[in-house]
């Protein structure tokens, strides 16, 4: 747009960009179930938790912020019955941010929870995604530059080390929805980077509940919470696992999930 000189406009995109993220929350919501006035709730809660800053107004959030709006866009595209709009939609959040693909868990949640028609008409309406999904996978896997980043992240440290420590960050990391002042660019978190921490078995045992409740939700045909779930479990699992990286505990990760808890009519 020629704005490169225009840091005011530049923000003002990337607000609008947020706006209908917003948007977005208040309207998938409302079609899962949640009602009106709970998926207002949900939107404006969205809209304002201070998590979300870095993803407006930060450089190096931007490609999350995008990415959450084209899912967002996918996962309803798909709830009205058009995949191949969705799978359009769902390349584009990968092409913001690679680790975007996950996001194929929530679009399946939805579909498993909602079990229309038999097993060949569900894999009829995942079969766009799907491709997607390989797509990406091949692009990662064919690119150099990615080969590169994936060789440093496995060998810059011991791996193992590295599991452990981004697996302890997850408690931090969902407790800055209730502690919004301890939100930071580099948070140094004192983290043991052990398997016989305490807090690694808190962060694995919340991990594991959210698999938990995200296989509640399909077998009882819970949509709204099946959606949420798989996407915790989208935004948390491809940097809080077995992806290595340099910081244990960053924030955009954990924005995309605040859209669930708002969707669940929780009160955090």
């Amino acid at each position: 747009l020629g704005w490169a000189d225009h840091p005011a406009r530049r923000g003002g995109v990337w607000a609008l960009i947020h706006a209908l993220t917003c948007g977005l929350v208040f309207v998938i919501a409302a079609r899962l179930g949640a009602g009106v006035w709970a998926a207002a709730a949900a939107a404006v809660l969205f809209a304002v938790h201070p998590i979300h800053a870095e993803s407006v107004w930060a450089l190096a959030g931007r490609g999350a912020a995008m990415a959450l709006m084209f899912l967002l866009s996918a996962l309803l595209a798909q709830l009205r019955g058009r995949p191949w709009l969705a799978a359009g939609l769902f390349l584009a959040a990968c092409w913001c941010r690679e680790t975007s693909v996950f996001g194929a868990l929530p679009l399946a949640a939805l579909e498993l929870a909602r079990r229309h028609g038999d097993a060949r008409s569900f894999l009829r309406r995942l079969e766009p995604v799907a491709t997607v999904v390989l797509l990406v996978i091949a692009f990662v896997a064919q690119n150099a530059r990615y080969r590169q980043l994936i060789d440093y992240s496995a060998r810059g440290r011991p791996f193992a080390w590295s599991v452990a420590g981004q697996v302890e960050a997850v408690p931090h990391g969902l407790s800055l929805y209730f502690r919004p002042a301890a939100l930071s660019i580099d948070h140094g978190e004192r983290l043991a980077h052990s398997f016989a921490a305490p807090l690694f078995w808190l962060g694995a045992a919340t991990l594991l509940s959210f698999v938990a409740l995200l296989v509640w939700a399909i077998m009882r045909r819970r949509a709204l919470v099946a959606v949420g779930a798989g996407l915790v479990l989208a935004a948390i699992v491809p940097t809080q696992t077995l992806i290595a990286k340099l910081d244990p505990l960053t924030e955009r990760p954990f924005a995309a999930p605040l859209s669930v808890w708002n969707q669940k009519r929780l009160p955090w």
